[in-house]
């Protein structure tokens, strides 16, 4: 069944004001990715794009998930102890007593074809890792856009680093082999 026959899917991305212009082969390459691995991390300094060009993959795939897509913005949690509060808020998914909240996401997340967009996650590293690897194990497909790659056990994670440096290629693929990533 195409997207148009089932609807529109939910989401909260942001509307953008401006044209993503000068990035196809970018974009190409984030959603080929995407298209074969559940975790995808996009890596590289600030001010590199990693955030935009994981809203614009969002907004292209969106018909891919029945379940939406979401972006959780990370920059002004201080306490890692706080990232699945912060998915569950933007999910709108309640908190169950006395199960633990990242069960109840990850049962909720479970029935759905979700794309999770998880941006700013470099001081809440190990936090997020917990988090990702649980709903991994559920089905839960999540980019981050990050400084380093996130690192969780066997979920067909790839990092990606996008490049503005036109005497490079566009899209350098990091090696994800580092300790806990496969």
């Amino acid at each position: 069944m195409s997207s148009a026959a089932r609807g529109p899917q939910p989401h909260n991305l942001p509307t953008h004001l401006t044209s993503f212009v000068g990035r196809a082969q970018e974009v190409s390459d984030t959603r080929c990715l995407l298209a074969s691995a559940r975790l995808l991390t996009l890596t590289g300094a600030g001010g590199v794009g990693k955030t935009r060009l994981a809203l614009q993959v969002a907004a292209e795939v969106l018909g891919n998930y029945s379940g939406g897509a979401w972006f959780i913005d990370l920059a002004p949690l201080h306490d890692g102890a706080f990232v699945p509060t912060a998915v569950a808020e933007v999910l709108a998914v309640n908190e169950e007593p006395p199960r633990p909240l990242v069960a109840t996401l990850a049962d909720v997340l479970g029935a759905r074809s979700v794309l999770l967009v998880l941006d700013n996650c470099e001081h809440l590293v190990a936090a997020c890792a917990e988090l990702v690897d649980c709903l991994l194990c559920e089905g839960t497909v999540a980019t981050e856009s990050i400084g380093q790659p996130i690192q969780v056990d066997e979920h067909g994670a790839e990092c990606f680093h996008p490049s503005r440096d036109k005497d490079r290629a566009r899209v350098v693929r990091q090696d994800c082999a580092a300790p806990g990533v496969r």
